[in-house]
């Protein structure tokens, strides 16, 4: 149908064109008007001269929005009349009465970035944890005890073990000072007070042993001996960690919060 009763319709006869597509002057194709039956004149209408252009629109009437008139598809009205007019409920409505609308606004495609951004934080999350595994743990410092100098300061790792020695029901006092040369140099294992405290101040991870200690303290420690005694026929020389019978003697790992009974006794 032709729109509206311009002076086209009352000045021309018409007749029936089959398949007619229709343009603007300018020659865009509106899109909404259908490729299907048109009205023509026959005749020149008047105030027209030949082969001037004239603009048909052959969309629907109910392709327009009841509101303000401009061109919207059907499927497409709900959206427009919420965002447009905030006709929420009419909207609603126009969509219980045509589910392909409502199907349309509720299949809205997922953000593609999303997506990239995901897949680039799991390549990136998997690739550090498989560098991680795969990488070599680092290398402890080789460096013996009794020549490392470490200072007391808050950035070394600190831990403490308590050790107690007993000599035929006698405890012994370990010295306080033992592995402290300076306040520039300490050995990694040294005793501040004479309280049995054992205090181990490393700059990274490492693992030491009960002989470190005796070997920076200068004095013997084995299943044989522990300072000046040995054991014999009559004596010998146990070892407990934390109440618990050992054999491990200076081979004891030392960990932090560890209880050590040293004893040399009689049979």
């Amino acid at each position: 149908m032709l729109a509206g009763e311009s002076p086209l319709r009352k000045a021309c006869d018409f007749e029936l064109v089959e398949g007619l597509e229709v343009s603007d002057p300018a020659g865009t194709d509106h899109g909404g008007a259908e490729r299907e039956t048109l009205f023509v004149p026959t005749v020149r209408p008047q105030g027209l001269r030949w082969g001037e252009s004239v603009v048909v629109s052959m969309s629907k009437a109910e392709d327009h929005c009841p509101e303000c008139g401009v061109f919207v598809k059907q499927e497409n009205l709900p959206s427009h009349l919420r965002k447009a007019h905030g006709k929420s409920e009419e909207a609603a409505r126009l969509e219980r009465g045509n589910p392909s609308a409502q199907r349309r606004r509720g299949s809205r495609p997922f953000p593609i970035w999303i997506v990239l951004i995901v897949v680039v934080v799991a390549v990136v999350a998997s690739g550090a944890f498989i560098a991680y595994r795969l990488s070599p743990p680092p290398a402890e410092d080789t460096t013996p005890l009794t020549e490392m100098c470490v200072q007391h300061t808050a950035d070394l790792i600190h831990s403490h073990a308590h050790l107690a020695i007993t000599i035929l029901g006698s405890p012994y006092a370990i010295p306080a000072g033992i592995g402290i040369f300076s306040a520039a140099c300490y050995r990694p294992l040294h005793t501040h007070e004479a309280d049995n405290s054992i205090h181990i101040e490393l700059p990274g991870s490492r693992t030491v042993y009960l002989k470190d200690f005796f070997t920076i303290w200068g004095q013997p420690f084995s299943q044989d001996r522990i300072l000046s005694h040995s054991a014999d026929a009559t004596h010998e020389v146990v070892m407990s960690v934390g109440g618990v019978p050992s054999g491990v003697y200076g081979n004891l790992v030392l960990l932090d919060g560890q209880s050590i009974t040293i004893e040399y006794r009689t049979l």
